[in-house]
């Protein structure tokens, strides 16, 4: 993938952070099409296009992310979530919500963006009162799923063979996601990090 790997650079040296329009769970994010907004001219110039595919696999939602040159060259990852649990919504409602979560996060971390708000500056006394503000009605597996998410990540970032620059990085995208509040979205951030981790070390 040479052609791929020279042009790369040029293109994340130019990329932008879309703004955080949007709130939710406690923190701010930018919406899907501000962020498609923001990149598109980014990677047109660089001769870069992104293509997501949607499947389905086992009850799960699959979302297919590729980074393609115009050499042919592309890079690629895929996230399996569950539907969304969104009150008042029906299962395809719910799919739809998974599927949009998936192609933000996956976009976002492919091209080296940020998607929402860094809350690691928030006092802790704040983060609390959005805790309580954002906790889903039915939480009594909650922090024991959160527990076993983060745990089963670390260690499979553990098992991972990579460079001291990489890792770091891995680190401090899951300590971003430590500081997120205890809910549902926590849960499948950790959910989606562990996936993109597993397709790292699969494509090492």
């Amino acid at each position: 993938m040479l052609d791929l790997a020279k042009a790369l650079p040029g293109l994340m040296a130019e990329m932008e952070n879309a703004k955080n329009t949007k709130s939710g769970y406690g923190y701010s994010y930018a919406p899907l099409n501000e962020i498609l907004e923001t990149v598109r001219p980014i990677l047109a110039k660089h001769r870069f296009s992104v293509v997501q595919m949607v499947g389905h696999e086992e009850g799960l939602v699959t979302v297919r992310t590729m980074l393609i040159h115009e050499s042919g060259e592309s890079l690629e990852s895929t996230m399996a979530l569950p539907p969304a649990e969104v009150k008042g919504t029906n299962e395809v409602q719910q799919m739809g919500a998974s599927i949009t979560y998936a192609r933000r996060y996956m976009l976002t971390s492919l091209l080296g963006i940020a998607g929402e708000e860094d809350t690691d500056g928030v006092p802790p006394a704040k983060r609390e009162a959005k805790k309580r503000e954002t906790q889903p009605a039915k939480v009594e597996d909650l922090a024991d799923r959160l527990k076993t998410a983060e745990k089963m990540t670390y260690a499979l970032l553990g098992k991972g063979k990579f460079t001291d620059d990489e890792k770091a990085n891995w680190i401090a995208e899951l300590e971003t996601i430590e500081a997120m509040p205890d809910n549902e979205e926590k849960y499948k951030a950790w959910r989606s990090s562990y996936s993109f981790i597993q397709e790292a070390i699969k494509n090492a």
